[in-house]
């Protein structure tokens, strides 16, 4: 989307129309949604574009932010009908990062109440209506793999932002953590909690994590160290890369074509020069 700005083949201005055409009811999506003003900074994007002069690195990408994460003057209730009316004074420092980046946020994807469980009801998966978009980023999973957006803020405690990833096709990233601030996100666990992007492809999640990664003196969790450009990693060989398997725990239940569609990628990965290692998960039980 950047480079067709830069091109002139498509504007942030149509880039939103896109979004809007794009609008499903029936997928449950939006927990919330700002496109007056959203349209307002669709077109000041569209005027530095034009000038040469774009805002940042996101200037004029449509975004949406996952309904656990504060924005100031949009509601946030992480799902709950307990903060029903919460409208935060300020942004959570992800939001605030990809705004000053030039992103514009069009709306808040649902999230199940206080993030907890996996299928972000009433939201529907766009593959499939009658089925689950997973959880707990599901909204946010959704109104990507639908177009309702350029990308989407989602977290991640144990799957939130992998899960939707994989149920919706699209990609999601839970970077390290301390790597992306979470001050302003409500918490599920300390120790666990992560924020992170969801997005069409693998070289948006880098530019994203460009925007989002960086201390944040805020989170007491969050590491005061530089940020790569990740970016520049993205043609790497895999020569060398190792990668782990767990078949004797995530594999047990597979379905007979998700269990080819895993085999046929890892072999992909071993032919491109990743080596291949079985991990065995140990199971413990307690007297």
């Amino acid at each position: 989307m950047l480079d067709l700005f830069a091109s002139g083949e498509l504007s942030p201005v149509g880039a939103l129309a896109e979004c809007e055409r794009a609008f499903d009811e029936s997928l449950g999506v939006w927990a919330a949604m700002c496109l007056d003003r959203a349209r307002e900074e669709a077109r000041a994007a569209e005027a530095l574009w034009a000038a040469g002069t774009p805002s940042g690195p996101l200037c004029g990408v449509p975004i949406a932010i996952k309904d656990l994460i504060d924005t100031a003057d949009v509601e946030t209730t992480a799902g709950s009908l307990m903060l029903a009316g919460r409208v935060p004074d300020r942004d959570a420092e992800v939001v605030r990062r990809v705004r000053a980046a030039g992103a514009i946020v069009i709306g808040k994807t649902r999230t199940h109440e206080f993030a907890w469980g996996n299928m972000t009801p009433p939201v529907r998966n766009p593959w499939a209506l009658d089925r689950v978009p997973s959880g707990s980023s599901g909204g946010s999973g959704a109104a990507v793999a639908a177009g309702l957006c350029a990308a989407a803020m989602g977290s991640d405690t144990g799957g939130s932002i992998r899960m939707p990833a994989a149920a919706c096709g699209v990609v999601g990233l839970k970077a390290t953590f301390g790597r992306v601030s979470r001050d302003g996100i409500v918490p599920h666990s300390w120790s666990l909690d992560h924020a992170g992007p969801l997005t069409r492809s693998v070289g948006d999640a880098a530019i994203l994590l460009n925007v989002l990664a960086g201390y944040d003196p805020a989170d007491p969790a969050c590491r005061d160290e530089p940020v790569p450009d990740y970016r520049a990693t993205l043609e790497r060989p895999l020569d060398g890369l190792r990668l782990g398997v767990c078949r004797n725990h995530f594999f047990e239940d597979n379905q007979d074509d998700v269990q080819r569609a895993v085999e046929t990628a890892i072999d992909d990965l071993a032919g491109q020069g990743a080596t291949v290692v079985d991990a065995l998960i140990v199971k413990t039980t307690q007297s």
